[in-house]
């Protein structure tokens, strides 16, 4: 039987926005459930602490690399192996009210960008995969909404069981304009 996941709090301080990990509320604090899903003996062996923070420009270039490497280990995605093309489409979106990053020894491991009530991007790298910074970063892009959408490949199944894991249901699907992919639609709800 799994225990209970410890809750991490994390509270904007400094001008830099960053989200340090506390342990025990305080005020303007914006919690952050780190879930454990499975036996620990089945999850990766590297114990991840990380710091969730407000992303910037600077960002992009770590985050475009994320992207690449996600585009390198999927086969059936479009080819992504140019990331300082990929930092310049991400930049303005990294730059807004409504994107995150974690980091892990000051790296970033991981990023989201919410636009209005959708996600346009939450990957995270490969190693910190299933310690609890996907659902983290979902749970930030939540925090004001009534309702968020996320698109997804159809051919991306383990992001498909993340979302539903995390209460999205599918609502719709569209073939991708520029690949013969299917994208399918899916809606968190408060």
């Amino acid at each position: 039987m799994l225990q209970p996941a410890p809750i991490r709090i994390a509270t904007v301080a400094g001008p830099d926005r960053r989200l340090p990990p506390m342990t025990a509320p305080v005020s303007n604090t914006i919690p952050v459930p780190i879930e454990a899903e499975e036996p620990a003996a089945e999850r990766a062996t590297d114990h991840l602490s990380f710091c969730l923070r407000a992303s910037n420009g600077s960002d992009a270039l770590s985050c475009a690399r994320i992207v690449c490497e996600w585009g390198r280990k999927t086969p059936w995605a479009p080819a992504i192996d140019d990331p300082e093309t990929v930092a310049e489409s991400w930049r303005p979106l990294l730059e807004a009210e409504t994107a995150w990053v974690g980091e892990r020894d000051g790296s970033v491991i991981g990023f989201c960008v919410r636009e209005d009530d959708n996600i346009t991007g939450l990957y995270v790298q490969s190693d910190a995969r299933r310690l609890g910074m996907g659902k983290a970063l979902l749970d930030l892009a939540k925090q004001d909404r009534d309702w968020i959408t996320v698109w997804v490949y159809e051919k991306n199944t383990r992001a498909r069981a993340f979302y539903r894991r995390e209460g999205l249901e599918e609502i719709g699907r569209e073939k991708d304009e520029y690949s013969p992919l299917i994208y399918i639609e899916n809606r968190w709800r408060r």
